[in-house]
């Protein structure tokens, strides 16, 4: 019988989200300018690069744009002082995003608004939804009572869940446009649970990047693009980490050994399926509570209490 060696045919069952798991993006091919390891003034581990050419995007099959990996260990496991550590570390490169893309020096200028794409019924899917509903909302504010509004010395923030395709019959991209075109959106930060090809980086690992996002595309069902082309304003994409491909796993566990080809018939048909860790609720609830802290603390807004309580 032939035989076939998975080492071979390995990027077949790789589906990921995360720029850092894509081989190509390296100090090697980047260069010293295009790509970056240092760490936070928090002391976690941060990967920066910035994928500049036609060529880059062919070599690395990512979007033009600069992206930022944050390596901060399981987030249902940090403590509240690593967490609020956390999410000042991510509040930190939200802003240089938003003020690199924005070409403004102070982001509490802006209207920016949020959207937490994902199914808020499915846990593993739900940080988006999760993470806007925690979100201090001010952008009304400005228009009712200008005088307080102008005392809180924060951006004008609007935030909404444009819930999923199945439920809403419409894309995504569609009920942002019309969001940010509404409010007289500046910048959008557009928030999502993403796929990884790593076991390790499941829930400990956080991702930003200016070249937008297509929904779905980490699990093999992409929808609409939602990026600058297609808002009209800059995007902001920030993710976590939640699910893994299950053929992935499996192809892990066999590494470089030979298999026939019902082993391998066996791995195709398992790349409709993912899973994710069992602590997936609180995960969900740990994510969203740091993300809407950092998005609340870059763009000024101060909570009235710790934001890791339930």
């Amino acid at each position: 019988m032939e035989k076939n060696v998975l080492f071979e045919i390995g990027t077949e069952f790789i589906r990921s989200d995360l720029a850092c798991e894509c081989a190509a993006i390296s100090r090697e091919n980047l260069g010293e300018k295009g790509y970056r390891e240092q760490t936070s003034e928090e002391g976690f581990e941060l990967i920066k690069a910035e994928i500049k050419t036609a060529a880059d995007e062919e070599k690395t099959g990512k979007p033009r744009g600069r992206y930022l990996t944050v390596l901060c260990g399981k987030i249902s496991e940090l403590d509240d002082i690593e967490a609020k550590a956390l999410s000042r570390c991510i509040a930190r490169e939200i802003r240089e995003f938003v003020r690199f893309a924005c070409k403004r020096a102070d982001e509490k200028q802006l209207c920016v608004l949020i959207a937490g794409l994902g199914n808020a019924k499915m846990t593993p899917d739900a940080i988006g939804p999760e993470a806007v509903s925690r979100l201090t909302a001010t952008n009304h504010i400005a228009s009712i009572d200008p005088e307080l509004f102008d005392s809180l010395g924060c951006a004008r923030l609007c935030a909404f869940s444009p819930g999923v395709l199945g439920d809403t019959g419409i894309e995504s991209v569609e009920l942002i446009r019309g969001a940010a075109k509404g409010a007289g959106a500046d910048v959008a930060v557009v928030i999502d649970a993403l796929a990884s090809r790593s076991s390790e980086r499941l829930a400990a690992t956080v991702q930003i990047s200016d070249s937008g996002i297509t929904p779905g595309a980490g699990v093999g069902n992409r929808r609409s693009e939602i990026s600058e082309r297609t808002l009209g304003i800059p995007v902001i994409a920030l993710g976590i980490p939640t699910v893994i491909d299950c053929a992935t796993i499996v192809f892990d566990a066999l590494g470089e050994r030979e298999v026939d080809e019902n082993t391998l018939a066996l791995l195709r048909g398992q790349k409709s399926f993912f899973v994710a860790p069992k602590e997936c609720d609180e995960i969900t609830r740990r994510a969203a509570c740091v993300i809407a802290d950092a998005i609340d603390t870059a763009f000024g807004i101060k909570r009235a209490q710790e934001p890791y309580i339930l």
